[in-house]
């Protein structure tokens, strides 16, 4: 007989039953493993957290017409007179740059550590709905965002609105991700080029107010509002549950704006972004001209 066949009853023919003390040992692996699954879901509630990581973003930028950017005074966004250039190194990096002779020109090197990158080492979700030409993905100016839609792409799927297409996708993106508590928080950057819409102010209007209701069900959450026009004139408008400040003016400075945003939202302090480099290094005078191969 196989040793590990059980001996047959005399009386039945079939196997005979586990003696006691094999009934009393698995009797007590079976309430082992009973009270470690009770266990589990008692500790399960407090693994869940009941709130996001970090508060809801949306960060919303909008060129206007001259002259309705700022409610008070006019100063210009900063000393150079390219306003999509400074609020391209305000929201992504001080990194991008204006290639010369060219339309649709900016530029931002792979090797740049963007805002979006640093929100994401802070556990956001990010996400870019821009209606801007020169915000396209090829100018690199979308690196860090986990999810793109440019211009080129709502052309693409044969919009016939970019702009409201573009507020309902934020809209949609924000609402998915806010009922999953153990998701990250999200974050949007939603751009709006209304610089010859026929009525602008009444399309931001209609723009912030689906941001905030999309934002509302969260106990915490953020909406930053930039404007900014020809002129050179922005003023920022920050938005949280418990109410709303306009700071006019703001100047564009990528380390300025870059850490207003991340103490508003309660995070650590970026590091300063380095300044961008020129491609060609000076050589010593002291040393001969080298020859055209590069060592490798």
């Amino acid at each position: 007989m196989d040793a590990r066949q059980r001996p047959l009853s005399p009386t039945t023919g079939s196997e005979a039953p586990p003696r006691a003390g094999t009934r009393r040992r698995l009797q007590s692996i079976r309430t082992v493993l009973a009270l470690n699954g009770v266990l589990t879901l008692a500790a399960l509630p407090s693994c869940i957290p009941t709130t996001p990581i970090g508060p809801p973003f949306v960060l919303l930028t909008v060129e206007l017409p001259a002259g309705t950017a700022a409610t008070a005074g006019s100063t210009p966004l900063s000393t150079s007179d390219d306003a999509l250039l400074d609020l391209a190194r305000a929201v992504t990096s001080a990194g991008v740059e204006r290639l010369p002779g060219a339309p649709f020109s900016l530029r931002l090197p792979g090797s740049a550590l963007t805002f979006p990158e640093r929100l994401t080492l802070e556990e956001y979700e990010t996400a870019a709905y821009l209606t801007q030409a020169e915000f396209d993905e090829p100018s690199g100016l979308l690196q860090g965002f986990f999810h793109l839609h440019d211009l080129d792409s709502f052309v693409a799927a044969d919009s016939p609105d970019p702009l409201e297409t573009a507020i309902e996708g934020t809209r949609r993106f924000v609402t998915e991700k806010l009922p999953r508590p153990m998701e990250d928080p999200p974050f949007v950057w939603l751009h709006l080029d209304l610089s010859e819409d026929a009525n602008p102010m009444a399309r931001l209007e209609a723009a912030r107010a689906v941001a905030l209701e999309a934002l509302a069900p969260a106990p915490i959450w953020m909406l930053a509002e930039l404007r900014l026009d020809a002129e050179g004139e922005s003023a920022l408008v920050l938005t949280r549950e418990s109410g709303s400040v306009e700071l006019p003016n703001l100047p564009l400075e990528p380390a300025g704006l870059g850490a207003l945003l991340f103490q508003e939202l309660g995070l650590p302090e970026p590091e300063p972004a380095a300044e961008p480099q020129s491609s060609a290094e000076p050589q010593s005078s002291a040393e001969p001209q080298s020859s055209p191969e590069v060592d490798q």
